[in-house]
Order: structure tokens, then sequence, then C-alpha cells
């Protein structure tokens, strides 16, 4: 039996929805045993969400990233056909700006800048997440819906000496609303897009790196499928990694996403030990950032492509043929 304590988060994956997943509460301590000072409970909390969709005409992604010391935000639309990107990316000091929502079932995250605004609305009688992207020249209006029978991962692990870190990632389902920008007018009904989500909060290590792959969309054999595997996160004592067939959830064993670190833009080879995913990633595009001060860093690229191979969703095998999706190398310091 699973055992809950006061100031501790319940680890393992989750059934149901966590309720608020905030700093206030939980006994920090440093590697040494001893109670975390207020700068460590403080500024240790990181939190990032990211919603995205892809189609055959159209790839969406934004991110709000709470590093403590900084919060960022990006937004971009990408062509694969023109292979034409229109991006936008800001970040304010200490979390101006920021409103965040703790709740990632109910509730509104939201990040103003000079240029626009960024919203996150979770609304949970409706299971509806929606994304507003609001820029001069970038606009994006776009939602889904993660109601049962589709089943959410919900996932919390041990993370370093005394951290914890909560995620909670959705792939593989129908996209409405619209997108605006310099590449034209998209319905995303229309061009049948289909969205992700992660959610993430926690006590991060302060210097966090990790490999990302993420897929959604139709097979040609008929079912909606998506995709989250990962490296270098979420891994002590289960992995965050895992498919979903016609929103059915199937855990996934550890996996290798191999790439070419000096060229990000060969296909990258990904694998699970269990032997349910075996895929060839080709990028098309990519979005990036990096800065490097004093307390805080990041290397960041994200690339949107192609998927083929083939998943293994329990006994049924799945072939995946010019899928869209996305996959990325990450480093933080923060």
């Amino acid at each position: 039996m699973r055992r809950y304590e006061p100031g501790r988060p319940p680890l393992g994956i989750l059934a149901e929805p966590v309720g608020p997943v905030a700093r206030e509460g939980y006994d920090l301590r440093t590697p040494m045993g001893g109670r975390a000072g207020w700068f460590a409970r403080r500024f240790g909390f990181k939190h990032f969400q990211y919603m995205g969709a892809v189609s055959d005409k159209l790839f969406v992604g934004c991110a709000i990233a709470d590093a403590g010391l900084l919060v960022n935000s990006f937004a971009y639309a990408f062509d694969p056909r023109s292979r034409q990107l229109c991006k936008r990316g800001w970040e304010r000091p200490l979390g101006r700006g920021f409103a965040y929502n703790p709740d990632p079932d109910d509730g509104v995250s939201r990040f103003t800048g000079a240029r626009g605004s960024v919203t996150m609305t979770a609304v949970q009688g409706r299971h509806e997440k929606r994304l507003q992207v609001e820029l001069d020249d970038l606009e994006i209006d776009m939602a889904f819906v993660d109601a049962p029978p589709f089943e959410t991962l919900r996932i919390c692990t041990q993370t370093g000496a005394t951290g914890w870190t909560y995620a909670q990632k959705v792939a593989g389902v129908p996209a409405t609303g619209t997108v605006r920008c310099a590449l034209g007018e998209f319905n995303l009904e229309e061009i049948n897009a289909y969205a992700h989500h992660d959610f993430t909060a926690g006590y991060l290590r302060a210097q966090t790196n990790w490999y990302w792959a993420c897929l959604s969309g139709r097979a040609a054999s008929g079912e909606v499928i998506g995709c989250n595997l990962s490296s270098g996160v979420n891994e002590s004592g289960v992995t965050e990694n895992c498919l979903w067939c016609d929103g059915r959830l199937f855990k996934v064993d550890s996996v290798l996403l191999e790439c070419d670190e000096d060229d990000l833009e060969r296909p990258w080879e990904i694998s699970s030990h269990d032997g349910a995913v075996a895929l060839v990633f080709t990028p098309l595009g990519a979005y990036r950032a990096r800065r490097n001060l004093w307390l805080a860093g990041n290397n960041f690229q994200q690339l949107f492509g192609r998927f083929d191979g083939v998943i293994r969703c329990g006994e049924r095998e799945i072939v995946v043929r010019d899928m869209g999706g996305f996959a990325e190398r990450q480093y933080l310091k923060w």
C-alpha cells in the first residue's frame, strides 16, 4: 500500500487528478537533512507548461517556463511545406507579469510581456485545456478535451537528493480553434490537427537536461495515436514514457533517443528497451534559444518534423508513416 505523509507528494503513476501542485506545505530539506532556507524553497520550485498541435499543414507550439529567477515564454507556427517559421519569445525577471495556476486541471496561468500575452486555461468541469496567444503578429486560439475515456498520464518522481517532479502529459487528442500569422489563417479542426500538453512542476535539479520526443496523429490503419518519450528526467522508479491509442494509455519502458550532437537536424533514432517503440524522426525545422548567465541559462533546441517506424500498443502493432511531431534537446541552469 502506498504511504502518504504530510508535506510529501505521492510518488508513482497517479490515476486521479491531483489538485494544486505548489511549493507551500512541502518540507524541503537540504541534502544533509536540514530544513532548506527561504531562498531554496522559493526559487528552487520550477514550473513549465507546453502546448502544441501538429498537422500536415501546420505545427504550433507555445510554452511558459518559470525558472524562479526568470520567467520566459515562446510561441511559434511552422509550415512544414514551405518550412517557414513565425516565432516570438520574451522573458521577465523574478516572475513579473506571470500568474501561476498550481492546478493542472482547473484555473488560469498567464504571462504578459511588452508585445502581448500567453494564457493557458484548464476548465475542470469540461476537461478542456485552452491556449490563447495574443501577439502583434501571431495569434493562437486552440483547445482540446481530455475527458475520460481518454487516459491522462500523471506521474510524480523523486528528483535529486530531496526534490520531486510532477508531470502531467497528453498527446493524440483532436485540436480545435484558429491560428493567424504571416503564414496565413488556419482552422485547426479543418486541417485535422492533433494536440499535446505538458504540465510540469516541482523541485527539479538546479541543472536539468533531457531528450524528448512527442507525436500525435491518425495512423493509416485508422487509430489516433500519441506518444511521449524522454530520457534524463522523471526516471526515478518509474518513467514518463508512454503511448496512446484511441485515448488508451500504454506505458513504455526506458528509451534511447539517439541523435547527431553536432547536427541535430539529421535523423534521430528512437527505441525503447521493451520493443514497444522503433521510430526514426526526420527534422524539418527548429526553434532554438540559448542564454548563459551566472545563475540561469538554457540551451533549448526543439525540432519539428516527421516520424516513421512502428509502435506496439499491447498486442497491436501500428505502422507510423510520415506523422508529425517534435524532438527536443534541452539543458537548463535554473
